[in-house]
């Protein structure tokens, strides 16, 4: 994020990234704790992608270089998005 952002301010460089949230993780422990609490789960759940453009770089030109991009999944968001799908 911090080469593209730096490539851009240099020679206007644009892209685009999406992938697989690194961050899943966090949401499946969040749904584990849902079944442990007795929540009733969809057989088969859709976790988003991490889609970043040139427009959202900014909130993500900062990482660090050994750091990576992705969202933050709590308990909450995993009730909203997850269980009522």
């Amino acid at each position: 994020m911090k080469w593209w952002a730096q490539q851009n301010k240099k020679d206007g460089y644009t892209t685009i990234s999406e992938s697989s949230s690194p961050t899943v993780g966090s949401a499946s422990f969040w749904l584990a704790l849902a079944v442990l609490q007795g929540a009733k789960v969809p057989q088969s759940v859709t976790m988003p992608t991490v889609k970043i453009t040139q427009q959202d770089l900014s909130k993500w030109d900062t990482l660090g270089d050994s750091d990576v991009a992705g969202p933050s999944y709590d308990y909450s968001w995993v009730k909203q998005n997850l269980l009522t799908q």
